[in-house]
């Protein structure tokens, strides 16, 4: 049985197998230059990226089929589903992160059978546990319902998506566990792919139940769902019929593993759970200050803002093996390197977002609200003006913390993730509203992280003081 101590000593093994012997040649060989360093660097980060836009997209193209054929209340009603959506991954993560270290580590040992039954016993919990969440949801959606800040006017559409929603929850999470998986394994293009064809079964249905069909929001969810199942069955065909190392064998439930797979998963988990929480303290504080017309605003805002922390999160995720890598050869200058250059492209891709969110406002809003008042668009406008100023950070926060957790340091990935997503939010939203005018509540996010890029500075530079890092 692996310990706590053995998956800290070896971080390195979670990333892919092959990239793995490939690197450790060329390190080995002196043929290692910042060349083939920032090349190695893109082949994570892209691949890593495109899954990140597509998972982000799930949401997004439900929402853009219900505004344009369904309605302005039932498109904010997706987006105060959003939170529940987010949670099934955010638990997802939990599973597949820790899960993907532990395999990772056994299969660099070339034990593979081990690793397979690691694997299998852990998807088998994760079933039951997708069984038992499916049927308490389905108890208790009402208090889901109301928890998610639903209105009078929007309850019984958030009801309708979420009741179909929950039938699927299954096939979220294996699908996200098998898809971390499958880059583990060696395939991480077949990952892609199998993202990828996901996805695009989505937009393809969404067009069929909604714009043909006439299904509503209910045909929304149905599409969502039924991309995830396809999602699952391909990931499912290469484990059990391709040419993986890793195989779904029959073994014994071992809960045990979950004692080391939650605490390696826990950082991930809060990142993706902050931005639900943030999606859920704006709707609620919204809905009393600007009223119900800034939630349909809001809900183009979050999802602008939900494909920007896609963009950073996949960059963030793409840099973390790598510097995991390095961290435990001793390489500081690489992981350095690595850290720099990511602080550089995260910084370039922040002012080229800022730039077209405030360049093609009127573009992107026309995208979901072509029909509407000048009332919602006029809030609309100016709120992505001033929401988008927490873009220019917010990539710098993922990716800072994204190199605590690669490195080992769980402490202040953790408190970052909890200060970002839970407390500074949440304070921010009190003192604007108790301030500053109540059009001035967007500016909440930008002041919640400009104090978390505080925190997060001052972690790295401790740590850098420390002599645990860089040198």
């Amino acid at each position: 049985m692996l310990n706590n101590t053995t998956l800290v000593k070896f971080p390195f093994f979670n990333i892919n197998v092959k990239m793995n012997v490939v690197i450790y040649f060329k390190i080995m060989t002196g043929g290692f230059n910042i060349s083939s360093l920032i090349k190695t660097f893109f082949r994570f980060v892209i691949p890593s990226i495109m899954a990140m836009w597509v998972f982000s997209f799930y949401t997004m193209v439900d929402g853009y089929f219900i505004a344009n054929y369904v309605g302005e209340v039932e498109f904010s009603a997706v987006n105060i589903a959003m939170p529940f959506v987010n949670s099934l991954f955010a638990l997802a993560i939990i599973f597949g992160v820790g899960t993907s270290t532990i395999v990772g580590i056994l299969l660099g040992k070339n034990k593979n059978k081990e690793a397979s039954e690691v694997f299998s016993s852990v998807l088998g919990i994760l079933i039951l546990f997708s069984i038992v969440l499916t049927i308490s949801f389905k108890v208790f959606l009402p208090q889901i319902v109301e928890f998610l800040g639903a209105t009078k006017y929007t309850e019984v559409f958030v009801r309708q998506y979420l009741s179909v929603i929950l039938y699927f929850c299954i096939f979220f999470m294996v699908s996200y566990n098998l898809e971390v998986m499958v880059k583990i394994d060696g395939f991480p293009i077949l990952a892609t792919v199998g993202v990828i064809v996901s996805g695009l079964t989505n937009i393809l249905l969404d067009y069929l139940f909604v714009a043909i069909f006439h299904w509503g929001i209910i045909g929304a969810a149905v599409a969502t769902g039924i991309a995830q199942v396809l999602s699952c069955v391909v990931f499912l065909f290469h484990f059990i019929f391709g040419k993986s190392k890793l195989k779904i064998v029959k073994t014994k439930l071992k809960p045990n593993l979950l004692k080391q797979v939650i605490p390696l998963g826990l950082g991930d988990f809060l990142n993706e759970m902050s931005t639900s929480l943030i999606i859920l303290l704006f709707n609620n504080f919204l809905a009393s200050t600007l009223g119900e017309k800034s939630l349909i605003s809001y809900t183009v805002i979050s999802y602008i803002t939900l494909f920007i922390l896609a963009t950073m999160s996949g960059l963030t995720q793409g840099m973390q093996p790598l510097v995991s890598f390095y961290y435990g050869k001793g390489d500081k200058k690489s992981y350095r390197n690595i850290l720099i250059f990511a602080i550089t492209i995260a910084i370039i891709l922040s002012l080229i977002a800022f730039a077209i969110v405030n360049i093609f406002t009127k573009d992107i809003v026309q995208i979901f609200l072509e029909n509407s008042d000048f009332d919602i668009l006029s809030i609309t406008y100016s709120g992505i003006h001033k929401y988008s100023l927490s873009y220019l950070i917010v990539g710098l926060n993922l990716l800072i913390g994204g190199f605590f957790a690669a490195m080992g340091h769980a402490k202040p990935a953790i408190i970052l993730s909890l200060s970002r997503g839970f407390v500074f939010i949440f304070l921010a939203l009190q003192f604007v509203i108790r301030f500053f005018k109540a059009e001035n509540i967007w500016f909440a996010a930008t002041i919640s992280e400009g104090l978390s890029l505080i925190v997060a500075i001052f972690f790295l530079y401790r740590i850098i003081k420390n002599s645990y890092a860089l040198k």
